[in-house]
């Protein structure tokens, strides 16, 4: 089917490895090499059956969404991307731009704040059955962001990783 043109024109997989700030290995999985890794980089995390207690998560520019931003802060846990195109990048706030005065161009469209409270009772309900390895994150995301205009879950979780 497809093929990433990142890594030419014949199809491959990418195994994706999550490993501790000592390089030891804590979780991998294969992927297709048209996956995204957003959403699989918090399956290492919350995947592992080590002894490891994890913190934070890195993770290279393939790794960052909005929704790992939600996930990872409603866990509790830091999230330090390296983010590509950061000058691309915009911050957001539940209140107008025009409050920030001089820093206004660096802000994007205020947060949905109603989107927010109309499904915090599912964020709450999906980021605890990642926790609980109920399913794992990589499922529920992939499913979440399958329909980005019709599932408004999906989208206030976006808003909340903003």
């Amino acid at each position: 089917g497809k093929v990433n043109a990142h890594y030419g024109r014949d199809p491959i997989v990418k195994i994706y490895t999550t490993i501790t700030d000592r390089y030891a290995p804590l979780h991998q999985t294969v992927i297709a090499g048209t996956a995204g890794e957003a959403v699989h980089a918090l399956d290492g995390i919350l995947g592992h059956d080590s002894g490891v207690d994890v913190a934070a998560l890195h993770v290279d520019g393939g790794g960052v969404s909005d929704i790992v931003f939600a996930i990872m802060h409603l866990l509790g846990l830091d999230f330090e991307p390296r983010i590509p195109r950061l000058s691309d990048r915009r911050l957001y706030a539940f209140e107008p731009r025009a409050r920030y005065g001089r820093l206004a161009p660096l802000f994007g469209q205020r947060l949905d704040v109603d989107l927010i409270r109309a499904h915090w009772g599912d964020i709450g309900r999906v980021v605890c059955a990642m926790r609980d390895r109920t399913v794992t994150p990589s499922l529920i995301l992939k499913k979440l962001s399958a329909y980005r205009q019709q599932n408004s879950l999906a989208a206030a979780l976006r808003e909340v990783g903003r």
